[in-house]
């Protein structure tokens, strides 16, 4: 390998998110579409004589560095393969943690990804429902990195396209949402046919018809969340206003960059103490 890695890791939202049932093993079965940003933590990785992780990060929210997703993906494949390389990370953050964009998965995909290569490792023999289970839900989707509606834990997954070119501006409250907690309080619903997961055609229509199951739950909670999505609503151009994953960070979607972009300025003059970012969805 060269001496230093440079690897990058993109932030996920979740365009829906329908909860079906509670597993026998205390998981919930999803289904949801699932679209990459154009916003990406960066993590340096080298060689070492003992493996170690430390974040550089602009939030408020600590990062344990020896209990991450990072050391839960390393030790998942050293229990499996016990000749792998130790190394030395940097993970410089640009995601928003505990957020609902995925961060910590997109950097454990971003480093599994670097992992199975370094080590020379079949990829045709990782399980991901396995690293669904032991290490996290988005971890798998992270991993192929493309649009995708995914299902089971997150395991499953067959990719999409989405209306292109599409923006999204993303607005982090400063608020850390524990999924454990929402999923633990979430009452599962007969699916409104209306309001039913995305099937087929992913038009910009469709998606006004969908829904996040969660948000409600999470909104009650945190009431300026449901704010933070009126408001976005109303800006210029936006199309849908939502909550990916189990929050708190909220979305606006829209056809024109500018759009976005002008959003992202009017959101600030209401929010400014808030995280706002336009960025562009990836297919």
């Amino acid at each position: 390998m060269k001496s230093t890695s440079f690897l990058s890791a993109f932030a996920k939202i979740n365009l829906d998110l329908k909860v079906l049932n509670k597993r026998d093993d205390g998981y919930h079965n999803i289904e949801s579409v699932i679209v990459f940003l154009n916003l990406s933590d960066t993590i340096k990785v080298k060689r070492s004589s003992k493996l170690s992780v430390n974040f550089d990060s602009p939030f408020e929210e600590n990062i344990s560095e020896t209990n991450n997703t990072i050391i839960k993906t390393y030790e998942y494949f050293l229990a499996n393969y016990p000749n792998l390389h130790k190394y030395s990370i940097h993970v410089e953050k640009k995601i928003p943690i505990s957020a609902g964009l995925g961060g910590g998965s997109a950097d454990a995909a971003s480093f599994m990804r670097f992992l199975i290569e370094d080590n020379n490792i079949n990829p045709n023999d990782i399980n991901l429902d396995s690293i669904a289970k032991t290490v996290g839900a988005d971890i798998p989707v992270c991993y192929t990195n493309y649009s995708a509606r995914v299902s089971g834990l997150g395991e499953h997954i067959d990719r999409v396209s989405v209306y292109s070119p599409l923006y999204a501006l993303i607005v982090y409250p400063n608020i850390s949402v524990s999924t454990k907690w929402v999923f633990e309080n979430f009452i599962i619903k007969k699916i409104d046919e209306k309001t039913a997961i995305l099937k087929g055609d992913l038009s910009i229509e469709n998606l006004k018809y969908s829904k996040n199951d969660l948000q409600d739950l999470v909104v009650k909670k945190y009431p300026i969340i449901n704010d933070v999505l009126d408001k976005i609503k109303d800006s210029r151009g936006c199309i849908i206003s939502r909550m990916t994953g189990s929050g708190s960070t909220c979305f606006g979607l829209y056809k024109k960059y500018e759009d976005a972009v002008d959003s992202e300025k009017y959101i600030r003059t209401i929010y400014p103490n808030f995280w706002i970012k336009s960025v562009r969805i990836e297919n």
